[in-house]
């Protein structure tokens, strides 16, 4: 720790007392069985434990050779990429870096789970992944999956948000089919909390990663806010919500989208972070147009990707309001670009 992270040797030692001398028992059938020292581990439920538990594994990124690693406490996304023709190739490095992982973990005396871990290719189109070479974790095969549920996020092999898309909405209805045995008893500002808090999230997590989504997936996630407003207004369903479209978030889903993506992009101009999403910005070369150079790209799918359809979005906005980023407090600057976006 005094290498690496430049702690003092005071610091040092009271971490050491802290995690030293400590004891646990199990409780069951109304009794504890014998206190054990613990040699290994941090304190469950502690305020340091998260901390100090990423502090720990923190040189795992030392073990890999050819791949990039992402952690979020005790989870880990390993990826490599590679042209069509070199998968084998990929699949060596990723199969030579699990290697390694698996030596720094018993080294760390950490147990890795290879059935909880999940391979996917991902590709524009699907591939047959049963002629591929097997990816290995202690010697076992690891599953190869079409999806993956990373932090609350659906990535499929395709790279598109069908799955993500599909999954909330199919969430959005099961919620409301439970809601509706009660919205003749239950008042309006009750239903418009409990939309709020309950069915709205499941349709606007992460939207700042998939603002822009294709027409098929765009008609879905309109389809399920509209059945969320005739569920607060006991709507029929042919009667015309136009006049309440507005009045769940201060505008239409889609342009709530807009806004949370650009407040996104503003927070990582303002505070350059995280550092590897703000190096991909380009800046123009004339600093009075506040603007950023557009990300070239070949196919309709780019295009909608957060780096080119969001910069697209803010070239767009008024010189007024993208230079009042840097003389007004971002609380405030969110309230300007809600007003201009909610009537452009």
């Amino acid at each position: 720790m005094i290498e690496k992270f430049n702690f003092s040797h005071e610091a040092t030692n009271l971490i050491a007392n802290y995690l030293s001398n400590r004891k646990q028992a199990v409780y069951s059938n109304n009794s504890f069985s014998e206190f054990q020292l613990l040699r290994s581990g941090v304190p469950q439920g502690s305020i340091l434990g998260p901390l100090l538990f990423s502090l720990f594994i923190n040189d795992i990124f030392d073990s890999l050779s050819y791949s990039n690693l992402h952690l979020f406490a005790d989870d880990a996304i390993l990826y490599i990429s590679r042209p069509l023709g070199l998968i084998e190739d990929g699949i060596f490095c990723i199969n030579h870096d699990l290697n390694k992982i698996e030596i720094w973990s018993n080294t760390n005396k950490l147990t890795l789970n290879p059935t909880k871990t999940k391979c996917m290719f991902i590709n524009r189109t699907e591939l047959n992944t049963d002629n591929f070479s097997q990816v290995l974790l202690n010697n076992q095969p690891i599953l190869v999956v079409k999806s993956i549920k990373s932090l609350g996020m659906i990535i499929n092999n395709e790279f598109t948000w069908d799955t993500h898309v599909n999954n909330s909405v199919k969430k959005v209805y099961a919620g409301l089919r439970m809601l509706r045995v009660s919205s003749y008893f239950v008042p309006l500002k009750t239903r418009l909390l409990l939309s709020r808090v309950l069915l709205v999230p499941l349709l606007t997590y992460g939207c700042e990663v998939f603002c822009k989504l294709d027409s098929v997936n765009t008609y879905k996630v309109n389809l399920a806010f509209n059945s969320i407003l005739r569920y607060i207004y006991k709507l029929r369903r042919f009667d015309h919500i136009s006049p309440f479209s507005d009045t769940l978030l201060g505008c239409n889903i889609l342009i709530f989208f807009n806004f949370r993506s650009l407040c996104l992009l503003v927070k990582i101009i303002l505070y350059h972070v995280p550092p590897y999403l703000f190096n991909l910005l380009q800046f123009s070369t004339s600093s009075r147009s506040c603007t950023f150079i557009l990300p070239r790209n070949s196919y309709t799918v780019t295009s909608r990707l957060f780096f080119t359809y969001i910069i697209k979005l803010w070239n767009s906005l008024p010189l007024v309001l993208k230079r009042s980023i840097g003389t007004c407090s971002f609380n405030h600057f969110k309230s300007l670009l809600f007003d201009f976006i909610k009537t452009s």
